[in-house]
C-alpha cells in the first residue's frame, strides 16, 4: 500500500511539472489532472479503509481463537469434572452395591440363624415332652413293678397261711391218729368219725386250695401286667401315629422324585413304599448308581434318618468309601423331623398312606 502511494504521488508530480512547462495548457487537463489526485486519494482512504478492516478481521480473528481456546480449557474442565463426578458415581454404586450385598447376607444370616433358633426350639419342646413321657412310663413302670412285688407278698403270705393251716392240719392228724389209739371208740363216736372228713381228705383239700389261691394270683397279677402292657402300647402307637402324620407333612417335598403307594411306577427316585426293612439297592424296578447297587446295609431307622439328613455323607458313611456317590441331592431334613418322616415310612408297611388311616 506506501508503494502505490508513492506510486501516486510522482505520477502528482509529473502532472504538475507538464503543467508548469506548458502554461498555456488547457484547464481541463488540469481538471482532469485534479479529478485523477481525488480519485487517488479516494483510493488511498478505501485502500486504508481495507488495511483497518483486515485489522480488525485480524484481531477479530485473534480474539476468536482465544475464545475458542478459552471455550476447549473450559469444554475440558467440563470433562475432567463429569469424569470426577462418573468416578465418584461409579465408587458410590460400588459402595452402595457392596452395602446391599452386606445387608443382603446379614439378612440371610439372621433369617437362618432364626430358624436354627425356631428349630431348636421345637426340637426342645418335642425332647421335653418325649423326657416328660418317658418319666411318665417310668412312674408307670415302678407303679406296676410295686404293685407286683405288692402281689408277690399277698401271695407269699397267702402260702405262708396256706403252710400254716396245713402244719395244723397235720398236727390236728397227728393228735387224731395218737386219740384214736387211746380212745375205744363207741357207736356214737364212730358214726361222727364216719361222718367227718378224715385227715388226708383235710389236708389235700388244704393243698388243693393253696394251688388254686396261688393260681388265681398269679392270673390276675398276669392280667395285671398285661392291661398295663395294653396300655403302654396303645400310648406308643399314638405318639407313633402323631409322629407319622407330622412326617406325612414333611414328605410332600419328597412326592416330586418318589411315590409312597404300592404298585405305583417309579420317578426320579424309587417307591418308597416298604421301604424299611429292605435291603439298600435292591430293588427290581429301579436302576441305582453305582455306589447304592453294591452297597451291603439295610434300611432302618437310624440309616434312614442320617439317609435324609444329608444323604451325600450317608452313602460314604453307610458304604465305608470316601468316593461313593448318590443321586439324591440333600434335603437336611435333620433331628426331630427326620425321626417323624421314617415313623411315617414306617407306616407304610401296613397300609397305603397315612392318608387314608386319618380318613379311616
Amino acid at each position: 500500500m506506501k508503494m502505490f502511494a508513492w506510486i501516486s504521488s510522482l505520477i502528482f508530480i509529473g502532472v504538475v511539472v507538464s503543467g508548469c512547462s506548458e502554461s498555456t495548457a488547457d484547464q481541463s487537463n488540469a481538471r482532469s489532472a485534479e479529478m485523477a489526485v481525488n480519485k487517488m486519494a479516494a483510493v488511498q482512504t478505501a485502500l486504508d479503509q481495507v488495511l483497518d478492516a483486515r485489522n480488525a478481521i485480524k484481531t477479530a480473528d485473534d480474539n476468536k481463537l482465544l475464545a475458542v481456546e478459552d471455550a476447549e480449557k473450559k469444554r475440558e474442565a467440563v470433562r475432567n469434572a463429569i469424569a470426577m463426578a462418573t468416578e465418584e458415581s461409579e465408587a458410590l454404586k460400588k459402595e452402595a452395591a457392596m452395602r446391599a450385598a452386606w445387608a443382603k447376607k446379614t439378612h440371610d444370616q439372621a433369617t437362618e440363624t432364626r430358624n436354627l433358633l425356631l428349630k431348636a426350639a421345637m426340637e426342645q419342646s418335642d425332647a421335653k415332652a418325649l423326657l416328660a413321657e418317658k418319666e411318665k412310663a417310668l412312674i408307670d413302670i415302678r407303679m406296676l413293678n410295686e404293685q407286683h412285688q405288692n402281689d408277690a407278698k399277698a401271695a407269699m403270705l397267702g402260702k405262708l397261711n396256706a403252710e400254716k393251716q396245713l402244719a395244723v392240719v397235720l398236727e390236728a392228724e397227728r393228735l387224731a391218729a395218737l386219740s384214736i389209739h387211746l380212745v375205744t371208740p363207741n357207736a356214737d363216736t364212730e358214726h361222727n368219725m364216719q361222718m367227718q372228713p378224715s385227715a388226708a381228705e383235710t389236708t389235700a383239700k388244704l393243698k388243693k386250695d393253696h394251688v388254686n389261691t396261688v393260681a388265681k394270683t398269679e392270673v390276675a397279677t398276669k392280667k395285671t401286667v398285661k392291661k398295663q402292657a395294653h396300655k403302654a402300647a396303645k400310648k406308643a402307637d399314638l405318639k407313633l401315629a402323631s409322629n407319622a402324620q407330622r412326617g406325612h407333612g414333611l414328605a410332600q417335598k419328597c412326592q416330586s422324585c418318589h411315590n409312597f403307594e404300592p404298585n405305583q411306577e417309579k420317578k426320579f427316585g424309587p417307591n418308597l413304599f416298604s421301604i424299611v426293612g429292605q435291603q439298600a439297592g435292591k430293588s427290581q424296578d429301579y436302576k441305582y448308581g453305582a455306589s447304592l447297587a453294591k452297597a451291603d446295609f439295610t434300611w432302618n431307622e437310624e440309616n434312614l434318618t442320617d439317609w435324609i439328613c444329608h444323604s451325600g455323607k450317608s452313602i460314604k458313611k453307610l458304604t465305608g468309601n470316601n468316593y461313593a456317590s448318590t443321586k439324591m441331592l440333600p434335603q437336611h431334613i435333620c433331628g426331630q423331623d427326620a425321626k417323624d418322616v421314617v415313623a411315617y415310612l414306617r407306616t407304610l408297611k401296613s397300609q397305603a398312606s397315612i392318608k387314608r388311616k386319618t380318613d379311616s
